[in-house]
């Protein structure tokens, strides 16, 4: 795996007017799969992580290289559905990017 950004387990994060640049491909390829490559992982990279008041604002993720796999500029979670006050995910750019500029994926974890 390779990220530029990669968020694991957090409370209380703002990732805010970052520029990710050139995530480049290290060509591993394993026995069934190859590498996954990504500019901000939001809370995405290990089973039943739980991130709680991560908010990732005004980035630019850009040039993120094609590898084997999944690409991607941005995974996060976003807002609850009508709590529009609580930011999360907004203002962010991705461009350049030889997958998916943004997977977005429920949040099934509250605070305990």
């Amino acid at each position: 795996m390779k990220y530029g950004i990669n968020l694991v387990s957090v409370n209380n994060v703002t990732i805010d007017g970052n520029w990710v640049i050139g995530v480049n491909s290290r060509h591993y390829v394993g026995v069934s799969m190859g590498d996954p490559m990504g500019g901000i992982i939001g809370c995405a990279d290990e089973a039943n992580d739980k991130c709680f008041g991560l908010k990732v604002i005004n980035n630019i993720v850009a040039g993120v290289e094609k590898d084997a796999v999944d690409v991607v500029g941005y995974t996060m979670y976003p807002h609850e559905c009508g709590d529009y006050k609580n930011i999360v995910f907004r203002n962010n750019t991705a461009h350049s990017i030889a997958g998916n500029g943004a997977t977005i994926f429920k949040n099934d974890s509250s605070p305990s």
